[in-house]
Parts: C-alpha cells; structure tokens; sequence
C-alpha cells in the first residue's frame, strides 16, 4: 500500500509538472543520453543521493536492473512507464534528474529540479 501511494504521488507530480529545468545546470539538457549526464552531473560535484525510504523497499524490475549497472542514484521509477528520477546531493543541496527509456541504454533526460530535499 505504501508502495502504490509513492506511485501515485511521483505520477502526480508528473503529471503536474513539479519536474522542471533547474537554470543552474547549464551541463544538462532535455535528451541527454543518461551516460552523458551521469558523467557531466559527477564532473560537476554531485554525488549519488537516493532518499533512505528507496533503499528500504522492494526495487522493481528497472530500478534493479539500473542499480545492479552501477546507478546507485536512482531513487524510484514509476511502474506504468518506463520513467525514473535519480537523485543528487552537492553540500546541502538537492538535484533530481527525471529520465525517460524502455533500456537503460537509450534512456533520456527529459526534466530535472532542484525542488526537493537531500537525504543526509
């Protein structure tokens, strides 16, 4: 049940746009092959910052598949479409970074904010 609430949250905040384009990020840009942004948002001093509650959980089949890649970062990904946000931390702040990909090898960025909170 808590599961099913966290979807519907995360497609609610799609749905509703909270995922923007943080105009810090200069290095990011919407169709971002995920390699290529992994890279440039690492060079730039982020560290791979998924919330504590992502890790408690279950992963579902592409969040396990990305994490057993090496994407330590990804924080959850919807269940009704190949969606994902990964999730950043620089000091006190925070970076979420939206992609978009039936594989990981074509996913895509398709958004990014600076909208929520880092997990310590």
């Amino acid at each position: 049940m808590k599961r099913l609430a966290q979807c519907l949250w995360f497609l609610g905040a799609l749905a509703f746009g909270s995922i923007s384009y943080a105009q810090d990020e200069g290095y990011l840009r919407e169709g971002m092959k995920i390699s290529a942004a992994r890279s440039a948002i690492l060079e730039n001093g982020w560290a791979p910052n998924p919330s504590k509650r992502s890790r408690e959980e279950p992963m579902w089949r592409l969040e396990r598949q990305l994490y057993q890649r090496g994407f330590k970062e990804v924080d959850r990904c919807a269940m009704d479409r190949p969606v994902c946000i990964f999730k950043y931390k620089k000091s006190q702040t925070c970076l979420e970074v939206e992609l978009e990909g039936l594989k990981i090898s074509n996913m895509r960025i398709i958004g990014w904010s600076r909208a929520c909170e880092p997990d310590s």
